[in-house]
């Protein structure tokens, strides 16, 4: 995790996008904690803690797979991609 952290910066730079964008790739990172956690807690707190470790985990893999993303997938470095990968990325495993 803390090792996405301080590389994300450097990768999304390598792509030239701008120190801008770079800011609100972590600004939705962090908004996303805010919003989310109080939802992921109440379905915690609701459902078994298991089945919610289990989804949290699942989407930090596939979060994961497509911040690069994975060479396997074939897929380009987009800004819309990393965003979403990197917002689902920045608060699962914090939760689990």
């Amino acid at each position: 995790m803390g090792l996405v952290f301080s590389t994300l910066p450097s990768y999304l730079n390598s792509l030239d996008y701008t120190v801008i964008q770079v800011s609100i790739v972590f600004l939705m990172m962090n908004l996303l904690a805010v919003i989310g956690e109080p939802i992921f807690g109440y379905f915690s707190d609701k459902f078994n803690p298991l089945y919610t470790g289990l989804g949290l985990s699942i989407g930090t893999v596939v979060s994961s797979s497509f911040l690069g993303p994975l060479p396997f997938l074939h897929l380009k470095p987009s800004y819309s991609v990393i965003m979403v990968a990197a917002m689902i990325f920045g608060r699962l495993p914090q939760l689990i």
